[in-house]
């Protein structure tokens, strides 16, 4: 190795404006490589897999869910390249990748893992996918996620407005999601608002819960359980004294008390 080295530096050092000027031009030419060459911070992992987000209107139910997600799933299997398929209805895949977070139970969410025959094929899918997905599912907001590296993040572009006024956040928010829709090669452009639903908050008054022997650690499983039955069963009536009430099992339980309900 010495050797070779002493004979490059006995060629070169009689030639030192050649070798200067070419070492110039060589550092010329790799920057304007970099300029045709594509560049993330993280890039992503060529893998065969990718995965699809469905999110369906709030409120929708698990059935609702499972039927579109069914749908996307059937149209996969005819696409070549496709080997496998697995769908979660509910809630996200267990862990199976180091910076993918599993979506919590949800009704209105499904994912579907699919695995392809290569990382090219897995690429070809994807282009093919984001130009006719919203077409098989129109009624559902789906999402072709491939596989990345570093950090878990949501969207590769974002923009977060704080303050106190929610409204304001939410005019803003459309304001600024309209111009991402109108920025070409922008796509999935959504905010973290999603859809208005009805929630329901329970306020235990302590002394009638004392009388009836409900703790604060019972009343939360007791409520989830008697939402989760009317879902299955239709709300009935009960009167009781001179007030009709319209409600499922808690409500029937908080009544037999014989208490005026709030």
């Amino acid at each position: 190795m010495q050797a070779a080295y002493e004979r490059m530096m006995a060629l070169a050092m009689p030639r030192k404006r050649t070798l200067l000027v070419g070492a110039v031009l060589a550092f010329a030419a790799g920057l304007m490589l970099m300029t045709s060459v594509p560049y993330r911070f993280f890039p992503l992992n060529e893998r065969d897999q990718f995965i699809i987000d469905v999110w369906m209107p709030a409120g929708t139910r698990l059935e609702g869910t499972d039927a579109v997600v069914r749908r996307v799933e059937g149209a996969l299997r005819r696409i070549d390249g496709v080997r496998q398929v697995a769908t979660f209805v509910g809630a996200g895949a267990p862990r199976f990748y180091y910076n993918l977070n599993p979506e919590p139970p949800t009704p209105n969410y499904g994912e579907l893992l699919v695995n392809t025959r290569s990382a090219e094929a897995t690429n070809e899918i994807i282009g093919q996918l984001q130009g006719r997905i919203d077409r098989l599912a129109p009624e559902a907001w789906v999402y072709v996620k491939p596989m990345q590296q570093g950090p878990v993040i949501a969207a590769p572009n974002e923009v977060r407005l704080v303050g106190d006024d929610q409204a304001a956040l939410r005019a803003w928010g459309d304001t600024v999601a309209r111009i991402f829709e109108r920025t070409p090669g922008s796509a999935y452009v959504h905010s973290d608002w999603r859809d208005d639903e009805l929630g329901l908050a329970v306020n235990l008054k302590d002394e009638v819960a004392a009388r009836l022997g409900i703790t604060d650690a019972e009343a939360g499983p007791r409520h989830h359980a008697a939402a989760r039955r009317s879902r299955t069963h239709p709300p009935r009536r009960r009167r009781v004294g001179i007030r009709q009430l319209s409600g499922n099992g808690c409500t029937r339980a908080v009544a037999a008390s014989r208490r005026r309900v709030p």
